[in-house]
């Protein structure tokens, strides 16, 4: 890898993500769950005032989650680009670069063209 770092810091940034929403939506189960037991408290003040602030919070789990794989993302295409694009955006590997210089090339035996 060109930098293990880079691969290190998505690693965290999943973690940390998923970590936030697991959290988060525990504690808003927790707090429905605990509005819901008076049945005198109405069905969507109990979702207004409990549940609300709950799931805006988990959304930044969630972009932590997403920015961890636009970041993997942009990682592997970088790793694709080196590998393959390099080839094709250079007219492919010279004679030189592949390992077989003028020399091998001319000293190697042709092929029969004859057919059994």
């Amino acid at each position: 890898w060109s930098r293990p770092g880079q691969w290190t810091a998505i690693f965290w940034t999943y973690a940390i993500g998923t970590t936030w929403v697991g959290i988060t939506f525990l504690v808003g189960g927790w707090k429905h769950g605990k509005g819901l037991i008076d049945p005198e408290t109405p069905f969507m003040d109990v979702v207004r005032e409990d549940i609300a602030p709950v799931m805006r919070m988990s959304t930044v789990g969630e972009l932590l989650v997403f920015v961890a794989a636009a970041l993997l993302c942009w990682n592997v295409a970088i790793l694709f680009c080196r590998t393959y694009c390099s080839c094709l955006c250079l007219g492919g590997l010279s004679q030189d670069k592949a390992g077989i210089s003028s020399e091998t090339k001319k000293s190697q035996p042709k092929k029969s063209s004859k057919s059994k």
